[in-house]
């Protein structure tokens, strides 16, 4: 199963939109807050949108969507959250425990505009960055994760920045 993993849109749906159009082979898009409503947005630059999940952020109205949920992805569960309200300095330590808490083999969140991936205690932490507003020196960013359906194989996970030049966009991971 292909995950497309956005947070942070904050409106602006053109780097969605665009990778949306590129990926077409997408099962499930995960979007971690801050982007009521973009998901359908999106389809006015005349893409498809795929069955997607998506989480209230800080910036978002009040009731658009849960503060938190499950989704669940070939044979893993992934707890989805915006995550501001559990961002303490540099430890992933609450995400880790909130997962393991929810049984969930790993931890989606946005909410600081920075791609993050690392694996603690056997849980995934990702946060795949802002696909509008990115801070600490990179680009607009994503995350795509292929979950095997061997619940002991790994999650593969790649992060990718959009690099606009000359009015053409291209993806370069994230090492």
């Amino acid at each position: 199963m292909k995950l497309l993993v956005v947070s942070d849109t904050h409106g602006d749906v053109r780097y969605l939109a665009a990778v949306l159009k590129r990926l077409k082979d997408v099962d499930l898009v995960i979007h971690c807050g801050d982007g009521a409503g973009d998901m359908e947005r999106a389809r006015h630059y005349g893409v498809s949108t795929p069955p997607y999940i998506q989480v209230h952020g800080n910036t978002d109205p009040a009731g658009s969507f849960p503060g938190i949920t499950v989704a669940s992805a070939a044979s893993r569960r992934i707890l989805v959250s915006h995550g501001h309200h559990l961002v303490s300095g540099d430890s992933i330590q609450s995400f880790v425990c909130a997962a393991k808490e929810a049984g969930a083999h790993a931890f989606f969140f946005g909410h600081t505009h920075v791609p993050f991936l690392e694996r603690s205690d056997g849980v995934l932490v990702l946060n795949p960055g802002s696909l509008s507003r990115p801070r600490g020196g990179y680009e607009a960013s994503f995350a795509v994760a292929d979950v095997p359906e061997d619940p002991l194989a790994p999650m593969n996970v790649s992060l990718y920045e959009i690099i606009a030049r000359n009015g053409h966009l291209s993806f370069s991971e994230i090492p």
